[in-house]
């Protein structure tokens, strides 16, 4: 690290490479760290000593060539200064230069990309919709974006997210995601609450951590009703209440439930009939103004349009606020139509069984299933009931009571 440091602070200073034109230089050399001229890489180049050394201190060697009788040879120049000189008589590509730096500098203060890792549950489109209405959005100064409040944020938005990394890597705001996978969700903070059901149902498996249980196991319960209390009642040596204790209550409770199921789908529908025809122009997005590229001759009446693009990348994480891409217009017209009973009855149990799979991704076990299909003039219904073992862990915050503490002598 520290190497390349010096190298840049060199470039920056201007350095040459030189050649000793003498047979004997070690007088001179001894003569340059007596004066703290500093020389470094000494080399041999067509059998005489070279070195490198900074413009600022070659011109401090006027004095020790004198005395020294020797001459040298200027072999290369680099750095900043002997780059301005070559072009002094560029000024137009010397300027383009310095506003190149002096933009790329200013776009290195702005978010031009956000992306978000590890959700599955929640679509990026949610996501980033629930970040717009933050105004967090391409274009945003990197400083005004609070990485931790924003975790925070996220999770109290999002139930079913458990953990959240919010960081800035260049332009780039990347927004890590962990989603509940089925696991009991504890309490993280240290409220004083109750654990309530959030649903009617029977307690199958209940085991508390902290608290006062309300319920065992095959007592029923209902919507809103208390399973573990944070208020513990402290009795004296007579078994009388004296005064309460409040604590944040933690259990696994799990009860045997039961969701509705309604689906229903009108016979007569609409659908696509695409002819095969496409327009496909270039697109580019400029700090978010869009221009669309290619001359087509050519109008639908009605098309779906599909748009891919990609942010510009000078490096992995240095993006510019730049996308291109492309829009492909596919012409269709709308036809009217008739599902048979055998497609009807196909599309309604396929949809039965994506709510029974997402279920089941909640991490929530099901018991039995039962629903049946029923014809009504142009409809068909289909309607039941899914039993399912599920976690119940929602806390409410209750306020403690201040009461005056009770004689806890005997009475």
């Amino acid at each position: 690290m520290w190497r390349k440091l010096t190298k840049i602070f060199r470039y920056f200073k201007g350095y040459l490479l030189v050649i000793i034109d003498s047979n004997a230089p070690e007088r001179f050399l001894n003569l340059c760290k007596a004066k703290d001229i500093e020389t470094w890489e000494l080399q041999n180049i067509d059998e005489k000593y070279a070195f490198y050394i900074s413009a600022k201190d070659f011109k401090k060697l006027k004095e020790i060539l004198k005395k020294t009788q020797m001459k040298l040879i200027i072999k290369k120049r680099f750095g900043l200064p002997f780059f301005m000189f070559k072009y002094r008589k560029h000024y137009s590509f010397v300027v383009g230069i310095f506003l190149s730096a002096i933009m790329l500098y200013g776009m290195s203060l702005f978010v031009w990309d956000i992306s978000i890792e590890g959700n599955l549950m929640y679509t990026d489109n949610m996501l980033l919709t629930y970040l717009n209405k933050k105004n967090i959005e391409p274009g945003i100064l990197v400083k005004e974006i609070k990485c931790n409040e924003l975790e925070s944020e996220i999770r109290s938005e999002f139930s079913d997210i458990t953990w959240v990394s919010a960081e800035i890597s260049g332009t780039r705001l990347i927004i890590h995601v962990k989603e509940n996978d089925g696991d009991v969700i504890k309490k993280s903070n240290n409220e004083i609450s109750d654990i309530v059901a959030t649903r009617n149902g029977v307690v199958t498996k209940i085991i508390t951590r902290s608290g006062i249980p309300k319920v065992t196991v095959g007592d029923s319960v209902t919507e809103g009703m208390v399973l573990v209390s944070g208020t513990v009642v402290i009795n004296n040596d007579a078994k009388e209440p004296i005064k309460n204790n409040y604590v944040c209550s933690d259990a696994d409770i799990y009860i045997n439930t039961q969701y509705d199921y309604n689906d229903e789908l009108t016979l007569k529908h609409e659908y696509k009939i695409y002819t095969g025809r496409t327009i496909t122009k270039k697109t580019y997005n400029i700090l978010g103004k869009q221009i669309e590229l290619g001359i087509s001759f050519k109008k639908f009446d009605e098309s779906d349009v599909f748009t891919e693009d990609s942010v510009v990348h000078l490096t992995d994480n240095f993006c510019l606020p730049v996308r291109t891409g492309e829009k492909v217009y596919q012409e269709y017209y709308i036809a009217e139509g008739i599902y048979s009973d055998e497609e009807a009855r196909k599309i309604l149990n396929n949809n039965y069984s994506v709510f029974l799979t997402k279920l089941k991704e909640k991490g929530i076990q099901i018991i039995d299933s039962s629903a049946k299909i029923e014809v009504t003039n142009d409809k068909y219904v289909m309607s039941g009931q899914v039993g399912v073992n599920e976690a119940m862990t929602q806390h409410v915050t209750i306020s403690p009571t201040i009461e005056p503490e009770k004689d806890v002598g005997s009475q």
